[in-house]
């Protein structure tokens, strides 16, 4: 495959068969993406999970929660599963890069602790 193309019938017949080849292989590498897609999406929620953190108040107690939202195996239902972070004195504001860092953890064993076997 040559990148320059003279201006000419010759290097239009070389510039069509390259491109041919392109989208045949991009058409392979498709079927691939779509064979491996409906296991990565059950995955993902588990390994790299979006987690909503908000305020609520607990036994008179200002606490950050969290909580991420899993669809396990083949069910087609959603699982919200909620957690406690920690006291809302503990960080800055809900911004704080150490309440992110506590709920990626705290979430990571809530996950374990529910389904243990995408974990082994």
């Amino acid at each position: 495959m040559g990148l320059l193309v003279t201006l000419n019938e010759e290097g239009f017949q070389t510039l069509k068969k390259d491109r041919e080849v392109i989208i045949n292989k991009i058409k392979e590498l498709e079927l691939v993406l779509n064979e491996l897609d409906p296991a990565y999406k059950i995955l993902q929620p588990f390994y790299e999970p979006k987690i909503d953190i908000s305020l609520s108040d607990i036994q008179e107690e200002n606490v950050y929660v969290g909580s991420v939202f899993v669809v396990p195996g083949d069910k087609a239902v959603k699982r919200r599963i909620k957690f406690v972070i920690n006291s809302v004195s503990q960080y800055k504001d809900i911004n704080d890069e150490r309440l992110l860092e506590d709920a990626k953890k705290i979430a990571r064993d809530e996950l374990i602790k529910f389904y243990p076997t995408y974990f082994e």
